[in-house]
């Protein structure tokens, strides 16, 4: 493969999303969950690029999500995308790894956090990741707060595993 260079920047360009998603306008396959959707932007994005384009991506922001009555430092993850052409060839496994000095060093991170499709558990249970068995709680457009519809994943960075108790994601999700 040609050199893959790994790039962070704060932001993500409509042309860079253009370009990873192959222009399909729901590349998570997210569907009709998309109407009425908020999610929150990403602080940094980590970009596996080859000859300059941008190929594979991850977003990362700083986050504390309320466990019972504990706050727990989180790097929300989210944005996860390879280009089609580019897909299979471990470039979303080598952000992921290349992701977790900007969780712990920069966001301060006890665990990374993500939401996913059931179909991507094995491949973020492979990475360590660990799904959690109980609902997450996240803001909604209207007010109040729903149940996340996606799984719900954490990575443990440091020696505190993740606390027992209900969590409340107390924003939009990511």
């Amino acid at each position: 493969m040609t050199d893959v260079k790994i790039r962070i920047a704060r932001d993500l360009t409509d042309e860079e999303k253009q370009v990873l998603s192959g222009g399909d306008p729901d590349p998570f396959g997210l569907g009709a969950r998309l109407d009425g959707y908020v999610s929150r932007p990403k602080d940094w994005h980590l970009f596996a690029e080859i000859d300059s384009r941008p190929v594979a991506h991850v977003g990362l922001l700083g986050h504390d999500v309320r466990v019972g009555d504990l706050p727990v430092a989180v790097a929300g993850m989210g944005g996860v995308l390879t280009a089609p052409e580019f897909r299979n060839r471990g470039l979303a496994r080598r952000l992921l790894r290349e992701s977790i000095p900007l969780m712990t060093r920069t966001l301060s991170a006890e665990f990374g956090f993500l939401f996913c499709l059931p179909r991507l558990l094995p491949f973020y249970e492979r990475l360590g990741w660990k799904r959690l068995e109980i609902p997450v709680l996240v803001d909604q457009p209207g007010g109040g707060e729903a149940p996340h519809f996606l799984e719900t994943m954490v990575l443990q960075l440091g020696s505190r595993d993740w606390p027992p108790g209900s969590v409340r994601l107390c924003s939009f999700p990511w």
